[in-house]
């Protein structure tokens, strides 16, 4: 009812509301994940040619500022301190924020709005850990409903959509990795902020899942050790006993050694078979987040 009753369009004319539509339009197809590294490519060249634009308008700050000193020192007989000295005591921040203040060109500011609105949509992982871990499952169960959905009508889930396969730290490392955190570092070269207050909440959430991660993995080559080591002491122990016995008994335990030999060999090869599909996995879930 609120919503209804409020029409904040009201005093704009009809040129106004469209540009205002073109607006919010173009902002919300900006949020399209596949265009994700289109926005990012865009934006490095956008920011190439505002510190182009900043250094011009710099220049004729300066000239500007020396000829105005020029004249008060023609006046007075003395050269005045003048704006810049107090330009040089700004702070690097502040001085980015007025040059950002002072972008004029449209375009410009419609792609820098479309990309802040984006980085806005991606941001769940760059919320303090328990928020960001709340929108982690959130977003996993939406995207296993999907998965299940995708399965119960014969297809194969989409990517990260397998609640049997999708890994969720793995997950989380490759999108925080991959996008997350390279969009946030674009983005701080024009609000230097940022550098201070989300960077530092994503480089603590990436350490986090990469320890998660590590406690998903088995034990494997300790595993392994360890057998190796049992093989080795039962093999010694059967050629001790065989010693005592006769000669016929030593093609018995040159059998029971092929045989542990063989049995050990084969649990290897186990192990490194599921070595070898857990590492595919990884590079298609890298090569999906790559190319997502």
């Amino acid at each position: 009812e609120i919503l209804s009753s409020v029409n904040i369009l009201m005093t704009m004319d009809q040129d106004q509301i469209a540009s205002i539509r073109e607006l919010v339009i173009s902002g919300v197809l900006s949020t399209d994940m596949s265009k994700h590294f289109q926005s990012v490519s865009e934006m490095k060249s956008l920011l190439v040619r505002w510190q182009q634009q900043c250094q011009q308008q710099q220049q004729q700050q300066q000239s500007h500022q020396v000829n105005d000193r020029s004249n008060r020192t023609n006046e007075s007989g003395h050269a005045g301190t003048g704006i810049m000295g107090d330009a040089d005591a700004n702070a690097d921040g502040q001085e980015q924020q007025q040059q950002l203040q002072q972008m004029t060109d449209p375009v410009m500011i419609q792609s820098l709005l479309n990309y802040i609105l984006h980085v806005a949509d991606i941001s769940n992982p760059a919320k303090p850990r328990e928020l960001a871990i709340k929108w982690t499952d959130q977003c996993l169960q939406e995207l296993f409903h999907q998965g299940d959905t995708e399965r119960s009508q014969g297809l194969d889930p989409s990517p990260l959509c397998d609640r049997s396969t999708t890994s969720r730290p793995k997950s989380q490392i490759g999108f925080l990795q991959f996008v997350v955190q390279p969009a946030y570092q674009l983005l701080c070269r024009f609000l230097p902020r940022l550098q201070f207050e989300i960077l530092p909440i994503v480089d603590d959430n990436i350490w986090y899942w990469q320890q998660e991660w590590e406690k998903e993995q088995p034990p494997k080559q300790k595993h392994l050790v360890t057998s190796d080591c049992d093989n080795t002491n039962d093999d010694d122990d059967d050629h001790d006993d065989d010693d005592d016995n006769d000669d016929g008994h030593d093609s018995d335990a040159d059998e029971s050694t092929q045989t542990h030999t063989s049995t050990h060999m084969d649990d290897s090869a186990a192990d490194t078979t599921e070595t070898t599909k857990g590492t595919d996995l990884s590079e298609a879930f890298d090569h999906s987040e790559a190319s997502s």
